[in-house]
C-alpha cells in the first residue's frame, strides 16, 4: 500500500452521479490511493469516504476568481477553459506531496472497469525513459491529439519539467484564444518540445475514449471477434453532464454490468438522470 499509485481527481463546481461513480470505481478496482483537489469543501459533499482519500486544497487566487462557481461548466463556455488550469496546480501540488510514487490524474468522466494502476506501473518498470502515460484519440498521425482525461505521471524532475511547461503554455496561449483547453497544450507540447520521447501513448483499444463505445456492442459483427476489455472508459465526446452520465451508463452495461449492480439509491440517481434523455432520443426522436 505504503508504494501504490496515486489517483489524484480535480472536483470543481458541484454536479451529479459523477464524481462519486469515478471514485467508487477506482475505490473498487484498485489498491491505489487517491488525492482529491478542490477549491470549495461543499463540493466534495456527496463523495465517497475511504481510508485511502486524501484532500488537497487549490488556491482559487490562481485562476480567475469569477470562474469558480457553484455550477458545472461544460466546454462550450470559455470558463470550462479557465477551469482546467487547476489540473497543473493539482498535479504539481501530488508529484511534490507523494514523492517516489507514480501519479495518475483521472478525470470525473472516466470510469475504471478494472485496475488500471497495472499496465501503467509495468510501463514505467519496462521503460526509464518514459515519464508521461497519456490517452490518445489521434485520428490523423500527421496531427497527433492527447487527451488529459487519463495520464500516467512517472514522479520525476522529467514530470515535473512537464507539467510546469504545460502550465505556463496554457497561461500563454488562453491570453490569445479563450478556449484553449488541456488537451490542446499537452497536444502542442508533445508534438513541439523536446521531451516527445518521454511520452507514450495509450492504446485506444483499452484506453477509449467516448466515440469508441460502439466497439462495445454484444453483438458483434463478425462472430467471435469484439473488443478487448477495457481498463477504463472515458465518457467525453459529449457536451453536458446528463448526456455524459447517458454514455456513463451504457457504458457500465455494455462494458461492465457485474459492476453496474449498484445500490438502489444510486440507480434511482442514475436513472434520474438517463431516462428522459432516452425518451427524448429513442422515442420522440429528439436531438
Amino acid at each position: 500500500m505504503t508504494d501504490s499509485p496515486v489517483v489524484c481527481f480535480l472536483v470543481i463546481n458541484r454536479m451529479p452521479v459523477l464524481p462519486a461513480l469515478a471514485i467508487q470505481s477506482v475505490l473498487k478496482n484498485s489498491d491505489a490511493m487517491i488525492c482529491i483537489g478542490y477549491t470549495d469543501i461543499d463540493d466534495l459533499a456527496d463523495l465517497p469516504t475511504d481510508d485511502r482519500i486524501s484532500l488537497i486544497q487549490l488556491d482559487r487566487e490562481s485562476i480567475a476568481s469569477e470562474v469558480v462557481s457553484t455550477h458545472y461548466a461544460d466546454f462550450e463556455k470559455n470558463t470550462f477553459y479557465q477551469i482546467v488550469q487547476l489540473k497543473w496546480n493539482l498535479l504539481e501540488k501530488c508529484l511534490n506531496s507523494f514523492s517516489g510514487r507514480t501519479i495518475i490524474y483521472n478525470d470525473i468522466d472516466v470510469i475504471w472497469m478494472k485496475d488500471a494502476t497495472i499496465p501503467v506501473t509495468q510501463s514505467f518498470e519496462k521503460d526509464s525513459k518514459v515519464h508521461i502515460l497519456i490517452q490518445d484519440y489521434t485520428s490523423n498521425p500527421a496531427k497527433p491529439e492527447l487527451c488529459m482525461g487519463f495520464v500516467g505521471i512517472r514522479n520525476s524532475q522529467e514530470s515535473l519539467k512537464i507539467i510546469n511547461l504545460c502550465k505556463n503554455e496554457h497561461k500563454r496561449l488562453l491570453m490569445s484564444n479563450p478556449k484553449v483547453g488541456d488537451d490542446n497544450v499537452i497536444s502542442v507540447i508533445y508534438s513541439t518540445s523536446n521531451s516527445k520521447e518521454s511520452f507514450q501513448l495509450l492504446p485506444q483499444s483499452t484506453f477509449p475514449v467516448g466515440n469508441m463505445i460502439n466497439n462495445f456492442r454484444p453483438f458483434s459483427i463478425f462472430p467471435g471477434l469484439s473488443a478487448f476489455k477495457p481498463y477504463i472508459f472515458h465518457a467525453n465526446f459529449v457536451i453536458g453532464i446528463q448526456r455524459k452520465i447517458v454514455l456513463t451508463y451504457l457504458a457500465l452495461k455494455l462494458i461492465s454490468p457485474d459492476w453496474y449492480r449498484v445500490s438502489l439509491i444510486s440507480k434511482i440517481i442514475i436513472y434520474k438522470h438517463t431516462f428522459p434523455r432516452w425518451l427524448k432520443y429513442n422515442i420522440l426522436g429528439l436531438k
